[in-house]
């Protein structure tokens, strides 16, 4: 019966071949019926029992083909299934947070799309509101302020977000979503959806099998109809077991190409030849054909109309379970030159590519080539670790005060892990648990708590000292030489001393009776009741002054004359204490001491050895550098009856070293749970963003501060609280500490004199030392963002300071006998007892990856032009490529042959290497023609002039779709590998990786390379410190220039130069948060070129930590959001190919908390193989729950909801 589907020789169509189901059911039953049994099967005749095969990996591969075809398309329609949405949501979370973000927005912008029109302003308004992490104002250029909400016209505003997630859904379709179906999310995707489909599930979205019988034996055949008909290239099927092999299918793309269509189904596809197709060609592929080999060819055929075309032909055989011929697929191109033959070429080089050779799928090559085996669609890329709570995140917010101070790259400041010091790795022993608002672990905002919140207790060693310094003093201040040099003294710390008072006081003292009375109550009014109005006046909110404003409008309070003389003497002697105990041992080595020793001998007739010894004895136990007056002043501010906060600025992040007794009783928070952390732990919903904004203004540019804003207690009770913050600099002048005094507001009788208390402890408070920093501390201070915006210049030189300021302390260390503290992580030691070098072969590829991929045309030329790159290439394409893409390749190596050649020879060179007649790559990649009989008399420059231009379309082809796949492939890493060692030998090649020239030992390595990566980018990219306080820029390329207008002469600044009147002050306070919890971040926000124009700054930030978890860096890319340049969109995928592609370690090594993630992402793998429908690591839903937000995040804050009321 086969001979009725054969193909007629009289080369008509034969129609029952479509009915070839019928045909073989019925010869089956004949035979039952004439035999008492099947007939027997011939020779070479197939019979598949496709009822029991498994075409799991066929339909995923025919859907995937069918799916990318129309991405965009196909990827809206599973946004809008909930289940698929939810898989999708998951995969971009191990990409990159450009991804997040666009996805988020597309699915943001469908909720308001399908929102009735009567509900749709409202809805959309709820949204806008939201004020961080909202993808609606990151992915338009839409500004609204939220202030002005209500009478927005939100027409425009829609207008724009429609056209923008056309735009970003565009972008996923054609970046992310290729790489989403290479990946087991997309497989595990098509499989929950075709189980759907066999439950009677009507869906959005189908695949390949949607509505095919899978026992029938054309159910392989049914399934390639529906794909081919997918593309736009020419595509038939032969079915190998039929005499004259008769075309079973041709698809559309077939007419459009030779203009034969369907009615041709049963015919030998011979009917394409005419005069002059060439012979010899037909032979090659008859012997592809009979050797069941694939083969890619070009010759002329001709159309329906007779009209003669060059076609080109690639055959794809497909193989039974067993092994057995069953089917033979070509597909066609016609091939000339015209805008869209490239995107025609990888259109045919994708189909090729996953078309699986066996009908199940499951062949060893099948699975090698077509199957995802990783969670990114990257082979060379893991997937993002989410969780950081495993690596020890940033302990505090820049300004080690509410809100921080500092910027990074292009905004605000964050917090950083410290170098881990012999005190603190003691505090990483401690576990308390934290509790916030009723949240475990949680601050009000619901983020988790670091490890290094919750480790960073610093126990300082507190020792009472100079047990006579009071008496000390008072006995010199009985000379008026001592008391002009000691305010001299004073004058140079402290912005208001007290010593004018203590003077008064005495005075009074040496009185008696009324006289003594009438003096106190004089003293009382102008020091002791004196209204005050706290420090920082410079820049403080209107709440602030109203407080004092209001209490020094009120009567003071009213004392007699023996009240007035306890009260003097009381507050007297908490003068003398202060001073004694914190100015006093200073002021005894300064320079204005020697005036007074020397009035001392003057007087005393050179017999003074009595109160020198007294004074000796007392300067020796003075602090002898900045942090032994730390130490020192932490004895004393145990019992000041305010909360005392300290922060080292020299610490990255500048956390919270010190805080008293007072401090937990009104917070709630004990000492382990505190120190270490910034105090914006204290904050919540309510806290006053102005007071913020005061806050890091004025500590940015070391000035007092002086606020009243909104905190929050352990248990999540709301306190008012006034916050008064002291910057304290050293004697290099290097900005050491912030000293915060928090003072409850309690509106009570006791207000005023309260608040006049303070006003005292404020202004004994220091602000400049006359003491040094130890030698590491000056190091960090050295290389600190200036307070006064400059660029310091001396980050350049950041590893030799550091590295000079630890050897100096050291010394120091063993000269004094002291063992010095542990401040860096020896190297590793090898088995011989040499220091071990780290290994960055995962950064230097990684990188190498970035730098190649942003000119992946003249990389790969380079590459090919070495025998190693091109062996590497030619062995990734004959693994993941297919024979066109590898015809491509033998093609350009060939006419690159004759390139490289001169004059006659190269000419001899055409005429040799064209002589071939099978399987001639320089005929089937060109659109030239040779006669074989006459190529000795062949024009030959017009024709390698052609050659030429064809060979760079080729070269482009491959670039563009081959060479960025072979970079996520083991090949490309083990050539690179490969190449840094050639390169380490000193040779001289033609393509280069990043490390090329560097010193792998030097401790700027890592920065090295990043500076070599960067400056092949056009988008902009700077890289802060996180280890040096106020994180200045470390490095900026040219690209930030470009995109912004700020050059190179800014490396040392801390970035918040961009900032200008229109950057919004809720932006600035999310890119903070991100920073504090080394966060990455996608965002938009307002800021300021150097001639003042505003632009919007669409913003990456990308924390970089050591293989340990350390906070070591922030890397920052930047675009100008510009809608009238048309590279932005450009501009936005090389963004978040070089986010994407950034390693998360400095080293390249996957972090230790990736298990943890692993872990995750095959459960949540396993929740929707396992027939799971769900939405995260506990199991998909079907439907999305009741009234939820769009998936991705950015949940709104209270009082703001996504659905109408």
């Amino acid at each position: 019966m086969r001979g009725k589907m054969a193909s007629k020789t009289n080369g008509e169509a034969n129609t029952a071949l479509q009915d070839k189901e019928s045909i073989i059911q019925a010869e089956a039953a004949e035979g039952d019926a004439t035999m008492s049994g099947p007939r027997p099967m011939v020779e070479d005749e197939v019979d598949m029992d496709c009822a029991h095969m498994n075409f799991d990996n066929t339909i995923f591969s025919f859907t995937r083909i069918m799916w990318l075809s129309n991405p965009t398309k196909h990827l809206a329609a599973l946004v809008a299934d909930w289940p698929c949405r939810a898989v999708l949501t998951e995969f971009v979370k191990t990409c990159s947070v450009v991804f997040e973000g666009h996805f988020e927005f597309f699915v943001q912008s469908e909720v308001l799309r399908n929102t009735p029109a009567g509900d749709k302003e409202k809805v959309s308004k709820a949204m806008h509101r939201v004020m961080e992490h909202n993808q609606l104002f990151y992915c338009t250029n839409n500004e609204i302020v939220v202030g002005e909400m209500g009478k927005t016209n939100m027409d425009p505003i829609h207008a724009e977000i429609e056209l923008k997630a056309q735009q970003s859904l565009y972008f996923l379709a054609q970046d992310m979503f290729p790489r989403f179906l290479n990946s087991r999310f997309g497989l595990a995707l098509v499989k929950q959806l075709r189980a759907r489909e066999i439950a009677g599930e009507k869906l959005p979205i189908s695949t390949a099998a949607l509505d095919k019988n899978s026992n029938s034996s054309q159910f392989w055949l049914e399934m390639f109809k529906t794909v081919s008909e997918s593309v736009s290239i020419g595509m038939v099927v032969a079915d190998m077991n039929v005499p004259g092999c008769p075309l079973a299918y041709i698809n559309e793309g077939f007419k459009t190409v030779t203009g034969y269509g369907k009615e041709n189904i049963g015919r030998n596809s011979k009917f394409l030849q005419g005069e002059e197709t060439e012979g010899y060609m037909v032979e090659e592929i008859m012997h592809a054909l009979q050797q069941h080999e694939p083969l890619c060819c070009k010759l002329h055929n001709h159309k329906a109309d007779g009209r003669k075309f060059q076609n080109l032909l690639c055959l794809h055989p497909i193989f039974g379970k067993e092994g057995e011929y069953l089917y033979q697929i070509g597909m066609q191109v016609e091939l000339h030159a015209h805008p869209g033959m490239t995107a025609q070429i990888i259109e045919m080089e994708r189909v090729l590519r996953l078309l699986p050779s066996c009908i199940t799928g499951d062949s060893g090559d099948d699975i090698q080539r077509i199957m995802p085996v990783d969670y990114t669609g990257d082979g060379n890329l893991p997937p993002r670790v989410l969780d950081m709570s495993a690596i020890p995140s940033a302990g505090a917010g820049a300004g080690g005060m509410p809100g921080g101070m500092m910027a990074m790259p292009g905004m605000p400041p964050s917090g950083a892990g410290a170098p881990a010091t012999a005190d603190q790795e003691v505090g990483d022993q401690i576990k308390s648990e934290i509790t916030v608002g009723g949240k475990k672990n949680k601050t009000h905002y619901g983020k988790k708590f670091g490890k290094k919140h919750k480790s960073a207790m610093l126990d300082f060693t507190k020792s009472l000292w100079m047990q006579d310094a009071a008496a000390s003093l008072k006995n010199v201040l009985k000379s008026e030489v001592a008391q002009k040099q000691m305010l001299a003294f004073l004058g140079t710390e402290y912005g208001d001393a007290q010593l004018e008072f203590f003077l008064e006081a005495q005075k009074m003292a040496d009185l008696t009776g009324k006289e003594q009375e009438d003096s106190a109550l004089k003293v009382y009014t102008q020091f002791v009741a004196a209204q005050g109005s706290g420090i920082g006046a410079q820049d403080r909110t209107k709440g602030t002054q109203e407080l004092w404003d209001k209490c020094n409008k009120e009567a003071a309070d009213t004392v007699d004359g023996a009240s007035a003389v306890t009260l003097v003497n009381d507050e007297a002697e908490k003068t003398l204490n202060m001073l004694a105990f914190d100015a006093f041992p200073r002021f005894l080595k300064s320079k204005y001491c020697q005036a007074v020793m020397d009035d001392i001998k003057k007087k005393s007739g050179g017999d003074s050895s009595a109160l020198e010894g007294a004074l000796s004895s007392a300067g020796s136990n003075m602090p002898q550098d900045a942090d032994d007056w730390l130490n020192m002043f932490i004895s004393s501010a145990e019992s000041f009856p305010a909360c005392i906060v300290i922060s080292d600025m020299t610490i990255p992040g500048a956390p919270m070293v010190y805080i008293n007794g007072e401090f937990t009783k009104t917070t709630g928070y004990t000492k382990e749970e505190a120190v270490g952390r910034n105090c914006r732990f204290l904050q919540g919903p309510e806290t006053e963003p102005e007071s913020i904004a005061v806050i890091r203004n004025t500590l940015s540019k070391g000035q007092d501060c002086h606020v009243k804003l909104t905190n929050y207690r352990k248990n999540g009770e709301k306190f008012q609280n006034l916050l008064s913050m002291k910057p304290v600099f050293d004697g290099d002048n290097i900005y050491r500490y912030v000293i915060g005094v928090q003072f409850e507001i309690l509106e009570d009788k006791g207000l005023k004199k309260r608040l006049v208390q303070l006003d005292k402890l404020l202004r004994l408070l220091p602000s400049r030392l006359n003491l040094k920093s130890k030698a590491s501390a000056q190091a960090r201070g050295a290389l600190a963002a200036k307070t006064t915006g400059e660029a310091n210049t001396m980050i350049a030189a950041k590893e030799q300071i550091l590295s000079a300021g630890e050897q100096r302390e050291e010394k120091e260390a063993a000269a004094s006998g002291a063992r010095p503290k542990q401040k860096f992580k020896k190297k590793k030691k090898a088995a011989g007892g040499a220091a071990q070098a780290d290994n960055y072969d995962g950064t230097i590829f990684a990188f190498t990856k970035i730098m190649w991929l942003q000119d992946a045309v003249n990389t790969l030329r380079s590459m090919l032009m070495d025998q190693a790159g091109f062996m590497s290439f030619d062995a990734f394409l004959k693994q993941c490529g297919s024979q066109l893409s590898q015809t491509h390749l033998r093609f350009w190596v060939e006419a690159q042959q004759i390139l490289m050649c001169q004059g006659p020879q190269q000419v001899q060179a055409a005429r040799q290497l064209h002589m071939r007649m099978w399987k001639n790559s320089l005929f089937y990649c060109t659109t030239n023609e040779i006669v074989i009989g006459n190529i000795n008399r062949t024009a030959w420059p017009p024709l390698i002039q052609e050659m030429g231009r064809w060979q760079e379309l080729s070269l482009y082809f491959l670039a563009l779709d081959c060479f960025t796949r072979y970079m996520e492939s083991p090949q490309s890493r083990e050539f690179v590998t490969a190449l840094q060692l050639r390169e380490a030998n000193g040779e001289q090649l033609p393509v280069k990786t990043v490390s090329v020239g560097l010193d792998p030992d030097s401790p700027s390595y890592w920065m090295d390379m990043l500076k070599v990566m960067s400056e092949t980018l056009r988008i902009g990219l700077v890289v802060s410190d996180m280890f040096v306080p106020g994180c200045p820029l470390a490095y900026l390329n040219e690209g930030f220039t470009a995109q912004t207008g700020y050059g190179k002469e800014n490396i040392g600044r801390n970035s918040k130069f961009l900032q200008g009147p229109m950057t919004e002050g809720y932006m600035v306070e999310e890119i903070v948060e991100s920073l504090r919890h080394a966060d990455p971040l996608f965002c938009k926000l307002q800021n300021h070129k150097p001639d003042g124009t505003v632009y919007q700054q669409c913003l990456c930030l990308t924390p970089v930590f050591n293989v340990d978890g350390e906070y070591k860096y922030q890397i920052g890319c930047q675009v100008d959001y510009d809608p009238s340049n048309p590279e932005t969109p450009m501009f936005i995928m090389e963004l978040e190919r070089v986010v994407r592609n950034l390693p998360q370690t400095l080293t390249g090594e996957t972090p230790k908390a990736m298990p943890t993630r692993t872990q995750e992402l095959e459960d949540f793998l396993a929740s929707i193989t396992a027939g799971g429908t769900g939405a995260g690591p506990g199991g998909l839903t079907a439907t999305p729950p009741s009234g939820s937000a769009p998936s991705g995040g950015g949940q709104p804050r209270p009082g703001a909801s996504w659905t109408p009321a």
